[in-house]
C-alpha cells in the first residue's frame, strides 16, 4: 500500500511539471487601462476675486462762484456737454454797469499818468507825484480786471465733458455760492474701487488687470480695466489697501455707485505646460506625473517630479524639475492617485473618448 501511495504521488508531481513547462508564463501583472492626454501649451492667469464699487472717472457738484439770479439755463437734463461749455448764465447788468464804469476810469487814470510823465520830464511835478499817479492807473485795471472776472463768472460752464444729472433751479432762482445747481459725471471712463487683502498686495502692480465678469457676456465682451492706484496704507481693521482701476468705454449697464465683481489678474504665464488636475499624484516628497514611455513596444509607467504654478479651470501648470514634462508628452490624466501604479507599471493607454 505505501508503494502504491509514492508512485501516486511521482505521477502527480510529472504531471504538475508537465503542465509548468506548456502553459502560458505570467511574469508580471497585466497593463492597466488608463486615460491619456498631452501636455499642453497655454496662457494662464492667477487671479482673486473681490467687490467693489463704481465710480466716474471725473464727478462734481456744480455751483456758482458768485450770488445772482439764474439768467438762463442752456442743457437739458440728461445731456452729454463738451468741457467749457455754459450750462447756466446769472443776471449780469449790474456788473456789466460797474465794469463798462471801471473801463473809464481806466482811460482817464492812463491819460494823467501820461501827462504826469510829460510834466516830470519838465520838472514841473515831483516824483513822488508821478508815482501816485502810476499807483492811481494800475489801481483802476486792477478793479477793471476784477469786474471782468466776476462778469466771466455769470457764465456758469461744464469743467469737463460728460453727462449733467437733474438741475436743481429754474430760471429766476437766486443763487449762492452754497447752492448746488446740478452735477456732471464723465462716463467716457469709470473707476472701479475695491480693497485688496494684505496677503495679496505683494503682487498687485500698477498696469495690473481688472476684469468686471458677468455671467450673461461672453468672455471677449467682458469689461476690463487698469490698476493705476496702490494706496500706500493698510486699512488696520480690514488688513486690506485700497486699490484703483480705470476702465475705458464701459458698457453702459455700468453706473457710478453700483457694486461690482471684480476679477483681479495677480500674474500671468503665456507659455505655461499645463495638465489636467486629475493628472497631479501629490505625495509626502513632492508632486509627479506618470508619464507613458516606450519599452520594447510596450508602455509603461514613468514617474516625472514637478513643481505646481497657477490653477484655473480644472486646469494646473506644472513646472519642471528636470528636462521633464515637456509640450506634446503622454501623460495618466485622470485618477493617478486612485490607481495603483509604480514606475515601469505596464500600461494600456486610451483617450477619454476611446474609455466612453
Amino acid at each position: 500500500m505505501r508503494r502504491f501511495i509514492l508512485s501516486l504521488s511521482a505521477l502527480l508531481l510529472l504531471s504538475g511539471c508537465g503542465d509548468r513547462d506548456n502553459g502560458p508564463q505570467q511574469t508580471g501583472p497585466p497593463p492597466r487601462t488608463v486615460e491619456v492626454a498631452e501636455v499642453q501649451v497655454q496662457p494662464m492667469s492667477e487671479s482673486v476675486n473681490l467687490v467693489g464699487s463704481i465710480a466716474a472717472a471725473e464727478s462734481t457738484e456744480i455751483r456758482p462762484e458768485i450770488s445772482g439770479r439764474i439768467e438762463e439755463i442752456r442743457f437739458q437734463e440728461g445731456d452729454r456737454v463738451r468741457q467749457g461749455q455754459v450750462l447756466f448764465r446769472l443776471d449780469d447788468r449790474e456788473l456789466r454797469a460797474q465794469l463798462l464804469e471801471a473801463r473809464t476810469r481806466v482811460n482817464l487814470a492812463r491819460q494823467e499818468l501820461t501827462r504826469g510823465r510829460d510834466l516830470m520830464a519838465e520838472r514841473f511835478i515831483s516824483r513822488a507825484e508821478l508815482d501816485r499817479l502810476q499807483a492811481d492807473f494800475e489801481r483802476a485795471e486792477a478793479e477793471f480786471t476784477r469786474l471782468n472776472v466776476r462778469v466771466e463768472m455769470t457764465q456758469i460752464r461744464a469743467p469737463f465733458s460728460g453727462v449733467v444729472g437733474a438741475r436743481n433751479v429754474s430760471p429766476g432762482s437766486v443763487v449762492t455760492t452754497d447752492t448746488v445747481l446740478t452735477r456732471i459725471d464723465d462716463l467716457s471712463r469709470l473707476k472701479i474701487e475695491f480693497m485688496v487683502p494684505e496677503r495679496f498686495l505683494p503682487q498687485v502692480e500698477i498696469g495690473a488687470l481688472v476684469r468686471l465678469p458677468e455671467r450673461e457676456l461672453a468672455d471677449s465682451s467682458i469689461p476690463h480695466g487698469t490698476v493705476y492706484f496702490i494706496s500706500p496704507h493698510l486699512d488696520r481693521q480690514r488688513r486690506a489697501a485700497e486699490v484703483k482701476a480705470l476702465v475705458e468705454d464701459p458698457s453702459p449697464r455700468l453706473r457710478p455707485g453700483m457694486f461690482a465683481d471684480v476679477e483681479l489678474v495677480l500674474r500671468t504665464v503665456d507659455e505655461a505646460l499645463t495638465v489636467p488636475e486629475g493628472a497631479i499624484l501629490s505625495r509626502a516628497d513632492g508632486h509627479f506625473l506618470v508619464a507613458v514611455r516606450n519599452n520594447e513596444g510596450s508602455s509603461v509607467a514613468a514617474f516625472v517630479p514637478v513643481e505646481l504654478g497657477i490653477r484655473q479651470r480644472g486646469v494646473v501648470q506644472v513646472i519642471p524639475r528636470n528636462d521633464e514634462p515637456f509640450p506634446g508628452q503622454m501623460i495618466v490624466s485622470a485618477g493617478v492617485g486612485a490607481l495603483p501604479l509604480f514606475p515601469g507599471a505596464p500600461l494600456l493607454p486610451q483617450s477619454a473618448g476611446q474609455r466612453d
